[in-house]
C-alpha cells in the first residue's frame, strides 16, 4: 500500500482508497480505473454546469432572499418607523447552497469564491508536499507575543489594569497561534 496526495485537499490518502477520507474527492487511481466513459454530449454538458467552489459538486440549490425581520427590527429600533425599510435590504439577492457540503455563497460571487478555494487548495498541497513552510508565521507570532508581553507588563505597572487585561488576552491568543503554527510545522516535516 502506498500513500498518494489527494488532488483536491492535498492530504495523504491510501492508493487503495476509493475517495479521500478528508474531503470525499475520488482518488486519481480509483477514478481512472472505475469511471465509465460518458458520451461526448453528456460530458460537455457536465462541464457547463455550475459547480460548488468548495467541493466541486454540481448539486446546488438557489434561494432568493426575502424580507429580513431582523434587519427591519434593528432599523426600527435605531431610527424609528422609517427603519422598517431596512428589512428590504438585500431581499433581491440570490443565495446558492451546495447540497453536498452545505457551503453558501451569493450568485454573483462564484468566481471570487472559486479563486479563494483554489488558493487554499494550492497552499494545502504545497504544505503537504513540504514545499511551503510555516516559518514566517511562526516568526510573526513570536514577535507579536513578545511585544504583547512587554506592553501588558507596562500597562499593569502604570496603573492601567483594564488595558493590561486586554493586551494580555491578545498576547495569549498570539501565543496560542504560535504554538499551533509550530505544531503544524512539526507535523509537516517528514519523519526519518
Amino acid at each position: 500500500m502506498a500513500l498518494i496526495y489527494c488532488s483536491e485537499c492535498g492530504k495523504q490518502v491510501s492508493d487503495k482508497a476509493s475517495s479521500c477520507p478528508n474531503c470525499g474527492n475520488p482518488t486519481v487511481i480509483q477514478s481512472i480505473n472505475h469511471t465509465p466513459s460518458l458520451p461526448t454530449s453528456l460530458a460537455n454538458s457536465e462541464e457547463n454546469l455550475l459547480h460548488c467552489p468548495k467541493c466541486n459538486s454540481t448539486q446546488l440549490s438557489s434561494n432568493k432572499k426575502g424580507f429580513s425581520g431582523g434587519k427591519a427590527l434593528t432599523g426600527a429600533v435605531l431610527t424609528g418607523g422609517i427603519g422598517l425599510l431596512a428589512g428590504t435590504i438585500g431581499s433581491g439577492d440570490v443565495s446558492i447552497t451546495c447540497l453536498k457540503c452545505g457551503y453558501k455563497y451569493n450568485a454573483g460571487e462564484y468566481a471570487k469564491e472559486k479563486q479563494k478555494f483554489e488558493r487554499e487548495r494550492e497552499i494545502s498541497i504545497k504544505t503537504a508536499k513540504g514545499e511551503q513552510s510555516f516559518a514566517g508565521i511562526i516568526i510573526l507570532f513570536l514577535i507579536l507575543s513578545i511585544i504583547g508581553s512587554i506592553i501588558s507588563y507596562k500597562l499593569f505597572t502604570n496603573s492601567w489594569p483594564f488595558l493590561g487585561v486586554i493586551f494580555s488576552i491578545a498576547t495569549l491568543l498570539c501565543f496560542g497561534m504560535l504554538m499551533f503554527s509550530i505544531n503544524s510545522e512539526y507535523k509537516r516535516k517528514p519523519k526519518n
